[in-house]
């Protein structure tokens, strides 16, 4: 790794490299060492590359150098976004700018990471017992439902980061309210409640409250352009069917009623909300500890090839070396570490396929850098990596020649004559 990737890697700050005088491999290189592995950081940071100038300094800047930087962050996953900023939002984007103040060309650089944890003593970060009896509730339901309203909104930022997951909780409360309302009729009736129904009349705290923080979230993701792409499909749906709702009552309504008035502004309100939305860029919902999952399955996926070579026999297979062997030991603990991980980062309100595309995402990442890196090694090393060793060609030795060139002297000889 080079002094300037080094840099970069160890970096919680942002900062600004020149880069005059690079080559394409010394691009390549830096680019690999400093952005390929994910991080972990407290504040996202900038790195700004110096990628040419204009006539005065043109020449210390090799011509293809923004291309190839550019190129390399496209080759190990990053996506171009000329909006992005210094935000985790943006990690793993890139974006060129041409600053004619200064007239140099940029890339800014936002490195793949994820946003440390911190330890505290939120409820959110506890560990609940799941096998305690909610009746049809599950154990973060009926924490949502007991919760007062501070608590859970601590736990609706961290346990429901996307906009889908506190729609259902939200539905989840006016359902609630449904039975709460339900049940003051019957005991109006002296009718008596259910066991389920008494408990949620007698533990519900403050729906109606949790209901306005839900929405406040809702409708603040929405202005932050924080959706993702099924997201996004789904409140562009929600506003089609209100425009179909509002065009059939303006159909119904007299021509100079005020009601034709609201219903028209409403009409206009929402084609300005869909416009809006649609010009909304998805974004990637962020998984919690991403980069110590993509580690693991770093080591993982090798060592799944191993057990597929193995076969049925596995351990005791005589296709796998030794080496192979020890390694496929330690794979076991290597599962156990993923799936704690994996329990801990799936969300509240989450469905089982939303989950699986966000880990499949990952491991489909890490799958194609790993195969990218031992393709760049088969390349490297002439002859699929088998070096050929020339052969020497064994010469049977002639005595009889070597006889006859060597020099007759000698008193033996002279008495031969």
């Amino acid at each position: 790794m080079s002094k300037e990737a080094r840099e970069i890697v160890n970096s919680t700050e942002s900062l600004e490299l020149d880069l005059k005088g690079y080559g394409f491999s010394q691009a390549q290189e830096l680019i690999q060492g400093a952005f390929e592995d994910d991080r972990e950081l407290n504040e996202m940071i900038r790195v700004t590359l110096i990628v040419g100038a204009g006539k005065e300094k043109r020449q210390k800047y090799d011509q293809e150098l923004g291309k190839w930087i550019r190129q390399g962050l496209r080759e190990i996953g990053y996506e171009e976004d000329n909006g992005a900023s210094c935000s985790f939002a943006c990690q793993g984007t890139f974006k060129y700018q041409h600053d004619t103040g200064k007239n140099l060309m940029y890339v800014h650089v936002f490195p793949r990471a994820i946003q440390k944890q911190e330890p505290g003593n939120d409820v959110s970060d506890e560990i609940y017992d799941d096998s305690t009896d909610h009746g049809s509730y599950n154990a973060a339901e009926w924490l949502c439902i007991v919760s007062s309203e501070d608590i859970f909104s601590k736990m609706m930022n961290k346990k429901m980061p996307a906009w889908i997951q506190k729609r259902r909780c939200l539905h989840l409360f006016k359902e609630c309210q449904e039975k709460v309302a339900e049940g003051e009729r019957k005991m109006a009736c002296m009718k008596a409640l259910e066991k389920d129904e008494e408990r949620l009349y007698t533990e519900a705290v403050d729906l109606e409250g949790k209901i306005k923080i839900l929405a406040d979230g809702m409708k603040l993701m929405v202005e932050n352009g924080k959706l993702t792409a099924s997201e996004k499909e789904t409140v562009l749906a929600q506003i089609a069917e209100k425009q179909d709702t509002v065009k059939k009552e303006l159909e119904c309504v007299g021509s100079n009623s005020k009601l034709k008035l609201k219903l028209e502004k409403q009409t206009a309100a929402l084609v300005e909300r869909k416009d809006k939305i649609s010009k909304i860029t998805p974004y990637r919902l962020p998984v919690l500890r991403e980069a110590e999952i993509k580690i693991l399955y770093k080591k993982l996926l090798p060592l799944e090839k191993l057990e597929v070579k193995a076969g049925a026999k596995g351990l005791w297979s005589n296709k796998l070396s030794q080496s192979e062997v020890s390694a496929l030991k330690g794979k076991a603990e290597l599962d156990e570490q993923l799936a704690a991980l994996l329990g801990a980062a799936r969300c509240w309100f989450e469905e089982d396929d939303e989950f699986e595309a966000r880990i499949s995402s990952i491991r489909s990442v890490i799958s194609t850098r790993i195969a990218k890196k031992t393709e760049a090694k088969a390349k490297a090393q002439p002859n699929g990596g088998w070096a050929t060793v020339g052969k020497k060609k064994n010469k049977k030795t002639d005595f009889s020649k070597l006889l006859k060139k060597r020099p007759q002297t000698g008193g033996f000889n002279a008495l031969m004559d």
